[in-house]
């Protein structure tokens, strides 16, 4: 999806929520890509934005894109020595859509590089682009660039722009997948940053048990607290009961200009106001449709996780004391249509203006398609739910044969954990407090029986990563819940 930081910092993470509704019915997209000739192109490059959908022309330049659910995507077309395209597309109906390209040639004037330890000023060039379009969360320093030689700086009058000759092939070993980016733009200025392009994402192969555990519980923290998380809470009426708290900030009236993350506030002194999701979402044109519609700031707060150090240090001035994860956003270009998938129509719809939403970028991305609860439970009433809701259920029992199961989330697996008789939890200063679970819940049990929310002791490797601050308040066994 198109990334733009404007004046702030404007970042838009905005992926699918797959409704039980949705699950359903799904529409398929062929179409054909020619040049401007109108002669047929092959092995061109068709996918979803953001997403692991993907396919290719055959010798007639025809594609197939089959299983996409109702609601809005963005149909990228991109090849080397050709212009990108793409169409944002709003699929209404579970049938065939035709919708054909025509691309025009195109030439990268990019100088010969040569990478090596005499090139330093390339090599800080290289460093600075890392460091903003992969960001500076933690996640970044497993993230990499495997062919950085395509790419090419030129830095004049304080403005810092890149671009690649060829689609770049990112590694994210900290969350397990590959990362085909197509960059079309990138321009950095000394207070402000934005790019834009499309990435295909293609999950790496675990080399061990191990290793597929550590990814999956890092997807789940990804996912927690990001964007698109709060936007599903506030399709699906469920903003507390996912640990979000949402407040309207006026503007201040001069505002810093491009102030990046950490650097001042557009928000004017402490002054915020509780509000609902009825208050910011209305109806649609159409059952699967919403529209996002608010006046000034909405402050995002996701009261389950901490701010990392890293954030921290990116503070003017540092902070010590970690708060509760906080991102100011607003609608620059007024109301925004929104699918109950999570998806904007309008991918400029929703400005983030710094904040924690802005300090998780490539690094910290998901494809579009993921989702925590999908792998690990089953709502008993999903089939009779109201349209939209797909989060699980409390209480839903595991699925056939599933043996790791709790109604949000995680299970540990492997021998040697023991379980603590407390859970973590946050209040509203930030201050860590223990809470002692009831009997009932702290039996002795394999370890196998025991949450991962509810914090885990581990001695095993891939598996010190208990998320004690998002406690879940059911322990289960494969007998039932305890």
């Amino acid at each position: 999806m198109t990334r733009l930081f404007r004046i702030w910092l404007a970042l838009l993470f905005v992926a699918p929520f797959a409704t039980a509704a949705q699950a359903q019915v799904a529409a398929r997209i062929v179409g054909t890509v020619t040049d401007t000739t109108g002669a047929p192109l092959e092995n061109i490059n068709v996918f979803v934005a953001s997403s692991m959908q993907g396919t290719v022309t055959d010798g007639n330049g025809r594609f197939e894109l089959g299983g996409l659910p109702l609601g809005s995507l963005r149909l990228y077309v991109s090849a080397i020595g050709y212009q990108a395209q793409h169409e944002d597309i709003f699929l209404r109906e579970a049938r065939t859509h035709v919708h054909d390209f025509a691309l025009v040639p195109t030439t990268y004037e990019i100088g010969e590089i040569t990478v090596t330890a005499d090139n330093r000023r390339w090599q800080r060039q290289f460093e600075r682009f890392t460091r903003i379009f992969i960001g500076e969360s933690p996640y970044a320093d497993q993230t990499t660039i495997t062919n950085s030689s395509v790419l090419d700086f030129t830095a004049k009058g304080g403005e810092f722009r890149a671009q690649a000759s060829e689609p770049l092939i990112i590694e994210n070993k900290a969350l397990g997948y590959r990362l085909t980016y197509f960059l079309n733009e990138f321009v950095a200025e000394p207070t402000s940053w934005r790019w834009d392009g499309e990435p295909l994402y293609e999950p790496l192969e675990p080399e061990s048990p191990e290793q597929a555990a550590l990814w999956n519980a890092r997807r789940d923290s990804a996912f927690y607290g990001s964007f698109r998380h709060f936007l599903l809470a506030v399709i699906n009426d469920q903003v507390n009961e996912q640990g979000f708290e949402m407040y309207s900030r006026p503007a201040s009236g001069a505002g810093r200009q491009g102030a990046g993350i950490g650097r001042g506030s557009p928000l004017s002194n402490n002054q915020r106001f509780p509000i609902r999701a009825n208050e910011i979402l209305k109806p649609g044109e159409s059952e699967n449709e919403r529209i996002l519609d608010f006046e000034g700031f909405v402050e995002v707060v996701y009261t389950r996780e901490l701010e990392e150090r890293a954030y921290l240090a990116l503070q003017q001035p540092p902070r010590r004391r970690a708060r509760f994860q906080t991102s100011p956003i607003k609608l620059d270009r007024g109301p925004t249509i929104i699918d109950l998938k999570g998806d904007t129509l309008d991918p400029y719809g929703v400005t983030f203006y710094g904040g924690y939403f802005g300090y998780e970028r490539i690094a910290n991305q998901l494809p579009r398609e993921y989702r925590p609860w999908h792998e690990y439970c089953v709502c008993a009433h999903r089939a009779t739910a109201p349209s939209g809701r797909d989060f699980c259920c409390p209480g839903s029992g595991p699925a056939p044969g599933h043996k790791r199961h709790c109604p949000c989330g995680r299970l540990a697996a492997a021998a040697g954990e023991r379980p603590r008789f407390h859970r973590i939890v946050h209040d509203r200063n930030g201050h860590r407090r223990k809470r002692q679970l009831p009997a009932r819940r702290r039996t002795a049990r394999p370890a196998s029986a025991v949450c991962l929310h509810a914090g885990i002791r581990s001695g095993s490797q891939g598996y010190a990563l208990a998320r004690q601050r998002r406690a879940c308040l059911f322990v289960r066994s494969e007998s039932g819940r305890h």
